[in-house]
């Protein structure tokens, strides 16, 4: 899927960088955890970064720059918020344009994130935030009623994932513990373990057990069709 960053999510509306470090962070990191990057594409406007998340400091200032080395969460999820700076923009490729009337909450929105998930998958991550604290958004277009479906807490990604067809059986039967990726190893499809990071990948010889790898790709052992790792039977040097 395509899910965009809303920006207009995020203004100036935590009274300290700590607030919005300790009351924002975490589930913004618990739903990029369920958002599989492998296959969806997180795109953002240039200026996401520089949008305030209090009157003085921004987004990178909180994350990334002046405050960040004081955060020990910072530190803790910094591989999970590197998605946030990272490429592609939606503004190399736009798809909606000033020709037509976008509005939320009956304010002018052309320009911005929501305005463009309208016209590609209809959906995007918000920061916790009280105008954008719902499941959908409704987004009106020309008149015409547009919903949003938004990520701002956990366990939304799955639904809509599940409406849209994109779980096949092996993720039906464990919700909300893995995501399918687009990468194939031995003519079976892999997956990733939501809360490790692990892949996981069925043996294609006898099909009784799924051979687990680390993060990096590195085998850590074998696990029954019932989702137990057993880790003695980890391979040294074997690579997914």
């Amino acid at each position: 899927m395509e899910i965009l960053l809303n920006e207009l999510s995020i203004n100036s509306q935590f009274a300290s960088v700590q607030e919005f470090i300790e009351s924002c962070v975490p589930p913004l990191v618990s739903v990029l955890n369920e958002v599989d990057q492998t296959q969806d594409l997180l795109y953002k406007k240039y200026e996401f970064y520089a949008q305030k998340v209090t009157p003085e400091a921004s987004l990178y200032d909180a994350l990334i720059g002046q405050y960040s080395n004081q955060r020990d969460l910072i530190r803790k999820f910094k591989s999970q918020l590197a998605a946030l700076f990272e490429d592609p923009y939606w503004e190399d490729s736009p798809k909606h344009t000033n020709g037509s009337s976008y509005t939320y909450n009956e304010v002018n929105v052309v320009g911005s994130s929501l305005a463009e998930s309208c016209e590609r998958d209809r959906v995007v991550i918000s920061l916790q935030c009280l105008d954008y604290n719902a499941n959908v958004l409704n987004v009106s277009k020309n008149g015409e009623l547009i919903k949003i479906d938004n990520l701002y807490n956990t366990g939304h990604y799955e639904t809509i994932a599940r409406e849209r067809g994109l779980l096949d059986e092996f993720t039906l039967a464990h919700p909300g513990r893995y995501r399918k990726t687009r990468y194939i190893s031995q003519g079976q499809s892999v997956y990733r373990e939501i809360p490790t990071g692990y892949l996981w990948c069925l043996d294609n010889l006898h099909r009784d057990h799924y051979e687990v790898y680390n993060a990096n790709g590195y085998h850590i052992g074998e696990s029954d069709l019932e989702g137990n790792l057993d880790s003695t039977k980890k391979v040294n040097g074997r690579r997914i």
